[in-house]
């Protein structure tokens, strides 16, 4: 996963463009991260985090307009803001794309990173990308939230392919098997010149966010006080040292976790790749 900076510019207004002319934008909500990628070369990336706003923030209009969303009527922090929250929305996982995290989270891109009008390419993980109901009612939820006219939604590791292959070419040819690590899910995507092999590829409901979860606990266990995952996971990937407790140290707790995380996964990859993969 790309290292996570929290990126603040207003998206342009200007006149929405024909549904032909539209350019692309590619946004992937991802458990632990919303990514965002423009066809100009933009990126944006912000925690996948909804909390609901205070009363005193709404009534006196404290709020940063930047790191809020209004939505059916509520106000909601979104973003980096919502880390420190004493209270956000839990983890929702299948189904998610219907529920106020989910839409909070596009109307927040939508107002600071994608220009109106834009069509919207979006990834999913594998187990819920066999569900034609699933891939219908995502691609409502972002045409309402983004006003988009048209919206494309794919399995997320084709995000990864198209990377790699803008970097190695090579990689369009042949028979490639692509692994997609993510927070909570992690997916063999398998291609052949080009072509996705649905059969052949398979995911799991693994990820790295479980690992960062434990570490969390463990060092909250050990310096009294409430320590999220996120602060780790920018301890090692932002160099942002969690306070009382040394980069290095945590870095080596992690180690330890990923160690015994990976080390099945590469076995599930290599056991498939065996059966003709």
């Amino acid at each position: 996963m790309s290292k996570a900076t929290v990126e603040q510019p207003k998206a342009s207004r200007g006149r929405q463009r024909t549904a032909s002319s539209a350019p692309w934008v590619a946004i992937d909500v991802g458990y632990g991260y919303t990514k965002i990628s423009t066809q100009e070369g933009q990126a944006h990336v912000f925690p996948s985090l909804v909390a609901p706003a205070e009363l005193s923030n709404i009534d006196l209009s404290l709020s940063d307009p930047q790191e809020t969303v209004k939505l059916e009527g509520a106000e909601y922090i979104v973003g980096q803001a919502a880390v420190s929250r004493g209270f956000r929305f839990s983890e929702e996982y299948d189904g998610w794309w219907m529920t106020t995290r989910y839409k909070a989270l596009l109307h927040y891109a939508g107002a600071n990173f994608v220009p109106p009008g834009s069509r919207i390419v979006t990834g999913i993980p594998l187990h819920i990308f066999g569900s034609q109901r699933a891939q219908q009612q995502i691609s409502d939820v972002f045409r309402k939230a983004l006003k988009a006219p048209a919206v494309a939604v794919l399995p997320q590791g084709f995000g990864a392919l198209c990377l790699a292959i803008s970097t190695n070419s090579a990689l369009a040819q042949g028979r490639v098997a692509l692994v997609d690590i993510g927070s909570r899910t992690t997916e063999l995507i398998c291609f052949s010149d080009g072509q996705y092999l649905n059969h052949e590829s398979a995911g799991v409901v693994l990820g790295v966010g479980q690992v960062y979860t434990q570490v969390a606990q463990k060092l909250s266990s050990q310096h009294q006080r409430q320590i999220d995952a996120y602060e780790v996971d920018w301890a090692l990937r932002e160099d942002k040292p969690i306070k009382g407790h040394r980069v290095l140290k945590t870095a080596r707790i992690v180690a330890s976790g990923l160690t015994a995380f990976i080390m099945p996964v590469l076995g599930a990859s290599i056991v498939l790749t065996l059966l003709g993969i």
